[in-house]
């Protein structure tokens, strides 16, 4: 599974993935500064232009970035899909269909910072703090948006019954009325400086309600499944299974505030994509075998519509929305 994944990241062009176009000049100047002053004022975070210095001391070949990235943004994926999904191939499946696969052709440092991510969940299962503190500080000093990993240690530390639901979604939808969005703009600009007012507003395009109508659609139907089934299982499987559902929760919020702030969509991936591992296991919840084989198939074939909808080739644009096709390896 990671060789193949790895292969077509780490030697793809320096075309596949518009990203590119930024990391690799930076790539290169941050290998010719000489002060480590000089290569924290990269204008990435400090993670990331230090690892980038360190990569720099092997090799200054961009191609050589480009195999370290790849090994790093899937190891925590692959990590997670072998440990933890009931069905391995379903959830390789939604992993590239889903577009997160290509997402990490273009978005390398969050791409980094969820791999962290995923490699401390069994911090967080087995509520060991330390270590999945100073996991989350590495994943933030790869991209500032995983700051907001540092809720999940609290908020996952209960049970999610019925009643907590309702409260935080009560709490979470009085604080998207209250506050206002000129408000939130001002935290936002802040905390991430690097963004503007205008490059962090969701324009009318509707898409950010679409995603957080299905954001609740998938939510509901597996807190449905889940507080049926929960006493069925292991006190391993029920505390995992809780963590899974909570983080669908989470994605479902900071989708909601994502209906007026696209960066925001950023900080619900976290918490989305391990989507690939949760649909597989509470499937495995599902008593009718029947049921149960439909409901995969139906999930793999909506993936594949997926991606041809969203990130097929453009004939008038001679790329994707991904700038991932047309793919190439290595240079011709």
């Amino acid at each position: 599974m990671f060789l193949p994944l790895f292969i077509l990241g780490a030697f793809r062009a320096e075309t596949v993935g518009g990203d590119l176009n930024n990391y690799i000049p930076a790539f290169i100047d941050i290998c010719n500064e000489e002060s480590v002053a000089d290569v924290l004022a990269s204008g990435y975070e400090p993670g990331y232009s230090l690892m980038n210095k360190f990569i720099g001391y092997v090799s200054s070949n961009p191609r050589f970035l480009l195999v370290c990235t790849s090994f790093l943004s899937l190891i925590g994926p692959c990590y997670m899909i072998t440990k933890y999904s009931n069905n391995i191939l379903v959830s390789v499946i939604m992993f590239c269909m889903m577009g997160f696969y290509t997402t990490t052709f273009n978005l390398v440092r969050q791409s980094i910072a969820v791999s962290i991510f995923f490699l401390s969940i069994p911090y967080l299962i087995n509520r060991n703090r330390i270590k999945y503190i100073l996991c989350s500080i590495l994943a933030i000093s790869m991209h500032y948006s995983a700051i907001v990993l540092l809720l999940a240690y609290p908020l996952t530390n209960k049970e999610l019954t019925k009643e907590r639901f309702l409260l935080y979604l009560t709490i979470v939808v009085a604080l998207y009325i209250i506050v206002g969005t000129s408000i939130l703009t001002t935290i936002i600009t802040i905390f991430f400086p690097k963004y503007n007012a205008e490059s962090i507003m969701m324009d009318n395009s509707g898409s950010g309600w679409n995603l957080l109508i299905l954001y609740l659609f998938i939510f509901l139907f597996l807190f449905l499944i889940y507080i049926k089934k929960k006493d069925t299982l292991s006190l391993s499987d029920r505390g995992l299974t809780n963590t899974l559902i909570v983080f669908l929760m989470f994605a479902l919020f900071f989708q909601l505030f994502a209906t007026a702030y696209s960066f925001v969509t950023r900080m619900g991936l976290y918490f989305f994509i391990p989507i690939i591992i949760t649909l597989p296991r509470f499937y495995s919840l599902v008593s009718h075998t029947i049921i149960k084989i439909y409901l995969m198939v139906l999930t793999i074939f909506l993936c594949v519509f997926f991606f041809y909808k969203a990130y097929s080739y453009n004939e008038e644009t001679g790329a994707n929305d991904q700038s991932t096709l047309p793919y190439v390896f290595i240079e011709e």
